[in-house]
């Protein structure tokens, strides 16, 4: 998750190169043949970056992924707020880049997120092979509003998913893969918005001005859960199957174990 793909990307390429070869070691490693490659969000740093150069550009790193996993790996892909808005934060929405990148993959990759305002999509089981049920989830669906990085869900594309899957094969999984959080960041969810390379003025906007206006405003987590995870998380419950849900937007490495919510 969270390459964010810049249009200048020099400085970049060393940590794409150490990427692959990370990646390489787990496919030499592995026991089994890789199965996967869930891809959750912010490919590219801003919507406005060239579509062609920066398509290319992850059509490039992406064949070179698949090659250190050991071969063609089929490769879900579902869109993050940098990928539809100028920075990750200023509107309006925008769907280009994400549409050319399924033009660029086609028939490489699954990409998500090409057809709003449907925002929830099975992906087929004959086209990854493994006993289990793909949902992709476009969390960064928001048409209106001039500025947010945030996310949100809606409970009809959930059970939109859900009719699709039904009662079959009732013993395979569901992976639940969406760009924004279900629940807060463990240790960051109290933190301030981190612009310290940010210009002076937007420093003093989002530290000063924006609290004043909007009780924690200059906080995270005010744009990192994504709007109704909590009906999403109940509504993933009625499934009747473990979920496993991936995430990224927050660039911190956690994971967590919910239990506890009872039938009816």
């Amino acid at each position: 998750s969270d390459l964010h793909l810049l249009q200048s990307p020099q400085e970049q390429e060393v940590i794409f190169d150490e990427l692959v070869s990370a990646l390489r070691y787990v496919g030499e490693h592995a026991q089994e043949p890789v199965g996967l490659l869930a891809i959750t969000g912010d490919i590219f740093d801003s919507a406005m970056i060239d579509v062609a150069f920066a398509t290319h550009r992850f059509a490039d790193l992406h064949k070179e992924i698949c090659a250190a996993l050991g071969g063609e790996v089929p490769t879900v892909i579902v869109p993050g707020n940098h990928d539809r808005r100028r920075g990750g934060l200023f509107g309006p929405h925008r769907s280009e880049l994400f549409e050319a990148l399924r033009e660029t993959l086609r028939g490489r990759a699954w990409v998500h997120g090409c057809n709003t305002p449907f925002l929830s999509e099975v992906v087929p089981p004959s086209y990854y092979n493994l006993p289990l049920w793909i949902v992709a989830y476009d969390s960064t669906y928001l048409p209106r509003g001039l500025v947010s990085a945030g996310g949100a869900l809606r409970q009809e594309d959930l059970l939109y998913a859900a009719a699709q899957i039904g009662t079959k094969q009732p013993d395979w999984p569901v992976l639940f893969m969406l760009h924004h959080h279900l629940v807060p960041t463990p240790l960051t969810d109290l933190g301030p918005v981190e612009i310290e390379n940010a210009p002076a003025v937007v420093r003093w906007g989002v530290q000063r001005v924006l609290p004043d206006l909007i009780a924690h405003a200059d906080r995270e987590e005010l744009t990192m859960t994504a709007l109704g995870a909590g009906t999403a998380l109940s509504t993933l419950h009625t499934l009747g199957r473990s979920v496993l849900a991936i995430h990224g937007h927050k660039h911190y490495a956690t994971a967590r174990t919910l239990e506890g919510m009872t039938e009816g």
